[in-house]
């Protein structure tokens, strides 16, 4: 027996184990769990299976800051979870990095990771980090919990911007301190990689 499955066993807790692909993945419930426990179970081992894949960093600028006058000049709100309402604008003065996801999205959930991590060390004083989703906010909320993520989430109120309006999920917008949008990467990345801590410090730097 796996020494985990005794582990959990010896507790008394009840281990709830899923063999996918080459990976077996174990979450232990104190009693036999409610369909409301194993539907949160289950999510925590979707997270940890769909974080594994190696994500390559977005193709970053190389040589320095593009300089842009695309800018965000339409207001767009968006609601946190914990209820607050922010736009936008104010978030001048900081360098914003926005993601577009949803919780049905498999490459949403396989970069959320990256994203967690790059937020937990980037100075929030000097950079925001959102997540932004069109779901239901209890949908949310239930993923974010399961999931365990320290991530500003926001439901989006209204249409987005134009140049925020993608169709594809997820996109990763940076937006300079000023408001420009200065890049956009469609599709999952790593967000932790060092190339996207030092293009933040740029921006940072800049203003």
């Amino acid at each position: 027996m796996d020494d985990r499955f005794g582990k959990y066993m010896a507790r008394g807790s009840f281990p709830m184990i899923f063999l996918l692909h080459d990976q077996t993945v174990v979450s232990s419930f104190a009693a036999v769990p409610s369909d409301d426990e194993f539907s949160s179970g289950f999510m925590r081992v979707l997270h940890q299976v769909l974080a594994g894949p190696l994500l390559e960093a977005p193709q970053l600028p190389e040589d320095d800051v593009p300089d842009t006058s695309v800018q965000l000049e339409e207001a767009w709100s968006l609601r946190a979870l914990t209820g607050e309402t922010i736009d936008l604008e104010d978030l001048r003065g900081r360098v914003v990095l926005l993601n577009r996801w949803a919780t049905w999205c498999a490459p949403c959930i396989a970069e959320l990771q990256t994203l967690e991590a790059l937020y937990q060390t980037v100075p929030e004083e000097d950079v925001a980090v959102l997540l932004v989703s069109e779901e239901e906010e209890e949908t949310i909320r239930s993923f974010i919990k399961a999931g365990e993520y320290a991530l500003p989430v926001f439901v989006q109120e209204g249409s987005p911007p134009a140049l925020l309006s993608a169709p594809e999920i997820p996109t990763t917008y940076i937006i300079d301190p000023n408001g420009a949008l200065i890049f956009q990467h469609r599709g999952a990345a790593n967000w932790n990689d060092e190339t996207v801590h030092v293009f933040l410090r740029k921006l940072v730097a800049r203003d």
